[in-house]
């Protein structure tokens, strides 16, 4: 399994994921920075990063470059690495027990 299907699993989005991993390495990056990063293109990113802003992960600021044109994004991390494993583990820990409560129902129907 790889890295992001194991954060996909916990419901993360497959650019979502590509996206957190390299969030959580580098705290904080421009979209361009991600997409090099990942090798993700623009809109991938975007989608992925609208996600985690959706999920409370990160914050976008616009930051307006010199001269004309659009700002750029920049992506700050806005969870602390220790407390996100914490929400994990205890997200791990309740499918685990979805899972046991599953199969015992199962089990008692084949056995009979």
């Amino acid at each position: 399994m790889k890295r992001t299907e194991a954060l996909q699993f916990f419901g993360f989005g497959k650019r979502g994921a590509e996206c957190l991993l390299y969030m959580l390495k580098h705290k904080e990056a421009f979209e361009a920075d991600i997409e090099r990063g990942t090798n993700l293109r623009q809109p991938e990113v975007s989608v992925g990063m609208r996600e985690l802003e959706k999920r409370g992960i990160v914050q976008v600021q616009k930051v307006k470059g010199k001269g004309k044109g659009r700002p750029r994004n920049l992506y700050k991390l806005k969870i602390d690495k220790d407390k996100f494993l914490s929400e994990l583990e205890k997200t791990a820990e309740k499918k685990k027990k979805e899972i046991d409560k599953a199969f015992n129902i199962l089990k008692k129907c084949i056995e009979g």
